[in-house]
């Protein structure tokens, strides 16, 4: 995990922002299709930033097994949109 402190603009406030950069997981393991499921990182930001790059080259499908768009296709040539 990566973690950034950082100070409010204004005010005495600071906060963190963090990043999961651990291994691409399966967000539902359990499903009986799971074996044609992206694996994606599981921290927020993580996820976000990865899906952005993706949707540059793939297109997201729903699993027929449990309903969620957690399959990932290559488009035909690869080529951003």
């Amino acid at each position: 995990m990566t973690c950034v402190r950082f100070k409010a603009p204004t005010g005495p406030r600071r906060g963190f922002i963090c990043t999961d950069n651990g291994p691409l997981v399966d967000l539902n393991p359990d499903c009986p299709n799971a074996a044609q499921h992206t694996p994606q990182p599981s921290g927020y930001m993580a996820s976000s930033d990865w899906a952005a790059e993706m949707m540059e080259t793939h297109d997201q499908h729903e699993c027929p097994g449990c309903g969620r768009l957690l399959i990932w296709k290559l488009r035909e040539g690869g080529d951003k949109r």
